[in-house]
C-alpha cells in the first residue's frame, strides 16, 4: 500500500484518537500474524519484580517464542560491512506494510516493514529508501529522512 503523507498526518500525541495510518498498520500486521506469515505467534508474558535498595519496579516482557524461532543473530564487525546474511535488500513483498512518501518533496519513499520476529504486537521496522538496496542506512545524507517525523512540534 502506498501511503502519501504531509505534516498534518503526523499525529505524535493523541488521546483516544486512531488515525488512518494506525488502522493500516494494525490491520496489516494482525493479518500477517494471524495467517502465520511471521516466524511465530506472539505469546508474551509479563514478569514483574522489585529489585535493589530503592525497590525499583521492573517490568519484563518475556516472549519465549522469539528466542526459540527467530533467525540466528549476526555479529557485525563494522557498520558498513558487506551483507552476508540478513539484509533489508531481501525483503519479501508481503513484509512491506506500506510505502511512505512525503507530499510535495522529491525524496525517495521509505518503507514500513513488519518485523517477522516481533517483540510485541505491531512491531515494525522503518527503512528509508528500501528501493536503493542499502545494506544499512548510516550515512549523513539519510539522517534527515530518519529525523523528519520528529521535527514537527507537538
Amino acid at each position: 500500500m502506498h501511503f502519501p503523507f504531509s505534516s498534518a498526518d503526523l499525529v505524535l500525541k493523541a488521546v483516544g484518537s486512531v488515525t488512518k495510518f494506525d488502522n493500516v498498520v494494525s490491520d496489516c500486521w494482525n493479518r500477517l500474524h494471524d495467517t502465520g506469515q511471521l516466524r511465530y505467534k506472539l505469546q508474551p508474558s509479563l514478569v514483574r519484580f522489585a529489585a535493589g535498595p530503592s525497590a525499583a519496579h521492573i517490568l519484563i516482557l518475556s516472549n519465549p517464542n522469539r528466542f526459540a524461532f527467530r533467525r540466528a543473530p549476526m555479529t557485525p564487525s563494522s557498520l558498513d560491512e558487506p551483507s552476508s546474511g540478513f539484509s533489508f535488500t531481501r525483503v519479501k513483498p508481503y513484509e512491506i506494510i506500506c510505502t511512505l512518501e512525503e507530499a510535495d518533496t522529491n525524496e525517495d519513499p521509505s518503507s514500513l516493514l513488519v518485523n517477522v520476529s516481533p517483540f510485541t504486537p505491531l512491531h515494525c521496522l522503518f527503512v528509508p529508501n528500501l528501493t536503493k538496496l542499502y545494506n544499512q542506512v548510516t550515512d549523513a545524507p539519510h539522517q534527515p529522512v530518519l529525523q523528519r517525523p520528529f521535527r514537527h512540534s507537538i
